[in-house]
């Protein structure tokens, strides 16, 4: 199991991450049949793109150092994402439920970093990447509500 260390660590999956939900969003893309979910989906898409352009241009050492984590309690790659199997020929709805849990584990792995972290410049990187995913989840739930309300059970 991996086991983080220290802030470069960290970065480094959550780009790897980022990625793996841009690459849900490609694989949603085709799954999607109804107009309106292929905008949200390209909207989603577009959005992680801009995103992942930021990540990927980002120097870490810019916001402090990245060395030792000595506050940040121990995490497993597996205990924080989870794993799903979306294909092309995933329901829509299912799609963007597993992607909205795959956002909130992001969301909650990136709030506790931030909230782990005492350099002032760190923990704001850390909560911008809590807020993105925030509002990406809000943007695909009311998309659902407003899309998929007849089929909803909750």
């Amino acid at each position: 199991m991996k086991t983080f260390r220290n802030l470069d660590q960290i970065f480094k999956m959550t780009v790897k991450w980022e990625q793996e939900i841009k690459d849900l969003y490609d694989i949603a893309a085709y799954g999607v049949k109804n107009e309106q979910s292929k905008e949200l989906v390209n909207f989603l898409k577009k959005n992680q793109q801009a995103h992942m352009k930021i990540l990927n241009n980002l120097n870490l050492r810019d916001y402090g150092s990245v060395e030792y984590v000595q506050f940040a309690k121990d995490s497993h790659v597996k205990d924080e994402i989870p794993v799903h199997a979306i294909t092309k020929d995933t329901p829509p709805l299912e799609i963007f439920e597993n992607v909205i849990k795959y956002e909130q584990k992001l969301k909650k792995f990136y709030a506790k970093i931030a909230g782990a972290l005492v350099s002032e410049s760190q923990t704001e990187l850390f909560e911008s990447l809590v807020q993105f995913k925030e509002n990406q989840v809000e943007y695909i739930r009311n998309f659902i509500k407003r899309n998929y309300e007849d089929v909803l059970t909750v």
